[in-house]
């Protein structure tokens, strides 16, 4: 398991602000071999609202590689589960809860979530390896009160 160039670490945004983080996973600086890519950790325990993905360089392999996006040891499908690199194209916005052309098989998430202290949302490439791709994740989310 490796972070992305991008990695972030979220913490308690000013107040009871929400705050939005972007991340993106970039073949050319993450290289694309099957595995687990830390996208973002939690420091403290934050609540996402909304969470969403957009396409800038189409998703390319010479195989068929699966991609799940989740929260690693708790579910790691739990926002895109088992899509193939065809849903992947330029251009392309994602709402990360939305099963992708029927690949779901039901654990998708609803928001909001808690994303405990420490827990990391990772995208996993499954299959093989991929040869270009670039993508920007969007994490809206805000610090739990308790």
């Amino acid at each position: 398991m490796a972070n992305v160039a991008d990695h972030k670490t979220i913490c308690e945004p000013f107040g009871n602000a929400e705050s939005i983080v972007r991340v993106t996973y970039d073949f050319a600086k993450d290289g694309g071999a099957a595995g687990v890519f830390n996208l973002i950790t939690a420091d403290g325990d934050l609540v996402i609202t909304d969470a969403h993905m957009y396409v800038e360089t189409a998703f390319t392999s010479a195989g068929a590689p699966t991609i799940d996006v989740g929260v690693v040891g708790v579910n790691t499908s739990s926002l895109i589960e088992n899509a193939l690199k065809a849903k992947f194209p330029a251009g392309r916005f994602i709402n990360c809860l939305t099963a992708l052309e029927g690949n779901a098989t039901g654990t998708l998430y609803s928001l909001p979530f808690l994303l405990a202290d420490t827990k990391i949302v990772a995208m996993t490439l499954g299959v093989t390896t991929l040869t270009a791709g670039k993508a920007h994740f969007f994490f809206k989310y805000h610090k739990l009160d308790k």
